[in-house]
């Protein structure tokens, strides 16, 4: 579901671009070019992971817990690219737009990431446990 937002912001972001797109306050390369890259980056993210998920899908409790923490992951991965998809978009945009609000959300991100890190152990000890 989360792979579904995230092209659907990649298209919509792409559709909204300049031709220049600027992701730094310098620094630019063709919207093409940002597409392509965008879209590798979301590959790259999201295939390991469903393609390791794969493995995972089994009766036990374990590879259950597993399974789902992988899908936990995906998720908040894919919002951290929705979250720095839409600043590229705000940066890019001709209207006057206050982004620096994104930074708490990136933080939000950042926080989650740290906190599904650390529940991998925990999910491997309980489930060794039983």
């Amino acid at each position: 579901m989360t792979l579904l937002l995230v092209f659907g912001i990649l298209m919509y972001v792409f559709a909204s671009l300049p031709e220049l797109v600027y992701y730094s306050a310098t620094s630019s390369i063709d919207h093409n070019t940002f597409f392509y890259i965008a879209l590798a980056i979301i590959a790259f993210v999201n295939f390991p992971l469903y393609a390791i998920s794969r493995k995972f899908k089994k009766e036990a409790a374990l590879a259950q817990a597993i399974y789902g923490w992988i899908y936990a992951l995906a998720a908040i991965l894919n919002g951290f690219l929705f979250i720095a998809l839409q600043y590229i978009n705000l940066f890019n945009s001709a209207e006057r737009v206050t982004y620096t609000y994104y930074g708490y959300f990136l933080y939000i991100c950042l926080a989650l990431l740290i906190g599904c890190i650390i529940a991998l152990p925990i999910i491997f000890v309980k489930n060794i446990k039983k």
